[in-house]
């Protein structure tokens, strides 16, 4: 059994192993923040130290005896627990391995910081309910390691669990021990303002010393404001700081007075700037907003932890439909890569995008993006691109050459997945702008910067969709059941992780996709991320409006086509409901009596082959493709625009 780890052999899902706090120090690490070096001793060595010492049944039963309404029994029972901690011995193999550890490091000091299994989570915040010991030695290495398990159950720790319905879990306990940095200046930060919770702004606190002043409240430090889209400083209010909390050479910490310097502004404008940054990052890489502590030391900024932002208000997030499309799990995963990834690192972190995307048994997967959040505003974006107009055409020539990659992959048949599925994500970002600015009458653009957007689209036509097909082919070898080639993700092929056949029967029959991660509970996804779902609906009982692209009137049985396959199915009479018609089904629209679109407008391909071939057509209609079934009879009006279900087959 594992019981230490280094920081940068642990990720965020270590948590179980790491506690939340060591999780998220490894992860930094792994991500190239600057972290004060360091291990954790995981959870496995509490829970070892308590068999061995045969602790966990009588634990359990002093806490089975608690009034979590009566103060002095949570108090009794916490005094009873710590004793029987700090009295026991370590395990013998676990002492030796933690003096080598500390030994590898070659330092005279240490943090030594209780990291909970369920600590810092983004649902509840065990923050200030376990205890931490700066400024220790060797000689004080394992009491403090002691002490930091017996803080699982301080009288507040105790009381904690009970508030939370947290008493039955078996949380756990893991022991961050790193660098103890002499901080001159150090503070707090946060990547969303925890007042007015607004998203664009970064507050940092700094002050002289130690952080532990600002933590704890102990001084009044300074504030800055930035501007997340810029980094830019919106707001300097310099506080008096009298004194400074130090470390005592021989252990331990004082306060010093500071006198003039302590009128200073703690932080110069280069130094706010790249914390900034940091936080930014961070924010990013975990996809919500964090809580920072940092600290600089002879010039080098550090971070010393980032939890959750666990106080606010989520405003409400609103998610509306885009299309839908005969999609795979790889074709989701590669898209939301693409876009919210890939798009703020190569367009400098002026935009992302955020889609989210709903699959339902036997239909095609429905997109969707948040309208809400300021940060998805293309405008920052416009205004860059036609300042700097060359640097989109130097972008467009990494573009060329990786699509022409792409196409040699795709016609030698080539099996370097990898590198596929690393171009694919170099590509995905210029064509998600293209198609935005290339189409959309909302933006104001240039009309070279547009024309250049149409011929990126134009492009990409051979490439994205084919380049992903054939990379969906690749992955095919890992399921013996080819029909469920559709529900695994290339990060499960990557990582050769072959999902349970009952894992797969469960995609099958539906999910939600969404920041890496494959839901299946959707309302309760819903209710914790506070997004409201907006289907636009042009359905009313048994009708379905609207717009006329060929005036007209016809009967028939529906044939729901989201994959060229399905055209086999169609006979002469049909009536065909699509998300949007594309020139690979023109022979088979001769035939059909009607058409039905989700998408689309005057000039879409619909309204213009239904013209053509003087066959009824309605488009528009947001959500046919979701409403009808094959082999639903249905009447299309397209005079008026109306569809009316006539029987709906059983």
């Amino acid at each position: 059994m594992e019981f230490i780890r280094k920081f940068i052999n642990i990720n965020k899902e270590d948590v179980a192993l790491a506690g939340g706090k060591g999780a998220s120090l490894g992860e930094m690490t792994r991500i190239g923040i600057p972290v004060p070096s360091g291990f954790v001793i995981l959870s496995s060595s509490f829970e070892k130290f308590l068999t061995e010492n045969s602790l966990r049944k009588k634990i359990d039963l002093i806490l089975s005896g608690v009034n979590n309404k009566n103060i002095r029994s949570i108090e009794l029972a916490s005094e009873k627990i710590r004793k029987l901690i700090l009295k026991a011995t370590f395990p013998g193999d676990i002492l030796i391995e933690i003096k080598k550890y500390f030994d590898d490091l070659g330092l005279t000091f240490v943090a030594v910081r209780s990291s909970a299994t369920a600590e810092d989570s983004a649902s509840t915040a065990w923050a200030g309910q376990l205890e931490s010991y700066l400024n220790t030695d060797e000689k004080k290495l394992f009491e403090n390691i002691k002490k930091c398990w017996a803080s699982l159950f301080t009288a507040r720790a105790i009381s904690y669990r009970f508030e939370n319905n947290l008493d039955k879990q078996n949380i756990s306990v893991a022991v961050v021990v790193q660098k103890m940095v002499e901080s001159v200046k150090s503070g707090v930060a946060f990547s969303i303002h925890p007042v007015t919770q607004n998203k664009n702004q970064i507050i940092i606190e700094a002050g002289f010393g130690l952080g532990e002043a600002v933590v704890s409240g102990q001084i009044t430090p300074d504030s800055y404001v930035v501007n997340k889209q810029n980094f830019s400083t919106s707001s300097v209010v310099v506080k008096n700081q009298t004194k400074a909390l130090c470390r005592k050479s021989s252990g331990g910490n004082e306060w010093k007075k500071i006198k003039e310097k302590g009128k200073k502004q703690v932080l110069s404008s280069e130094e706010i700037t790249e914390l900034a940054k940091l936080i930014s990052k961070i924010e990013k890489h975990y996809g919500f907003a964090v809580d920072i502590e940092w600290a600089i030391e002879k010039d080098r900024l550090y971070i010393i932890q980032s939890r959750p932002i666990t106080t606010l208000s989520l405003p409400r997030q609103e998610y509306r439909k885009i299309m839908t499309r005969p999609q795979n799990l790889i074709d989701c995963e590669c898209w939301d890569e693409g876009e919210r990834l890939m798009l703020p690192k190569k367009f400098k972190d002026l935009i992302f995008f955020d889609p989210l995307f709903i699959y339902v048994q036997n239909k095609a997967v429905t997109i969707y993006y948040n309208f809400t959040d300021p940060e998805q505003n293309l405008q920052p974006l416009i205004d860059f691109l036609e300042k700097n107009y060359s640097w989109i055409k130097r972008e467009k020539i990494d573009f060329d050459n990786n699509c022409q990659k792409i196409r040699e992959i795709l016609k030698n048949k080539l099996n370097d997945h990898i590198e596929l599925h690393k171009l694919i994500k170099e590509i995905w970002p210029l064509i998600a702008v293209a198609n935005v600015l290339g189409s959309t009458e909302f933006f104001k653009v240039s009309k070279r910067l547009r024309s250049l957007c149409i011929i990126v689209r134009n492009e990409s036509d051979d490439v994205l969709h084919p380049a992903i097909n054939y990379l969906t082919k690749l992955v095919s070898v890992l399921i013996p059941d080819k029909k469920f080639i559709n529900q695994i993700l290339y990060s499960e092929f990557e990582k050769n992780i072959i999902p349970s056949r009952a894992e797969l029967e469960k995609r099958n029959n539906g999910w939600l996709y969404h920041k890496g991660k494959i839901v299946y509970d959707f309302e309760k996804y819903y209710q914790k991320n506070n997004i409201e779902i907006v289907n636009p609906s042009k359905h009313f009982k048994n009708k379905i409006t609207g717009d006329i692209a060929c005036k007209g009137f016809a009967r028939g049985r529906v044939r729901v086509v989201f994959e060229l396959s399905d055209l086999r199915k169609i006979k002469e009479g049909d009536v065909i409901v699509t998300p949007m018609t594309t020139p690979e089904m023109v022979p088979v629209l001769k035939k059909v009596s009607a058409i039905i679109t989700d998408e689309g407008g005057i000039t879409c391909h619909a309204s213009i082959i239904s013209r053509e071939l003087k066959v009824p057509c309605i488009i528009g209609t947001v959500s046919a493709t979701q409403i009808l079934n094959n082999g639903a009879l249905v009447e299309v009006d397209a005079s008026s625009g109306v569809v009316k279900i006539l029987k709906i087959k059983q």
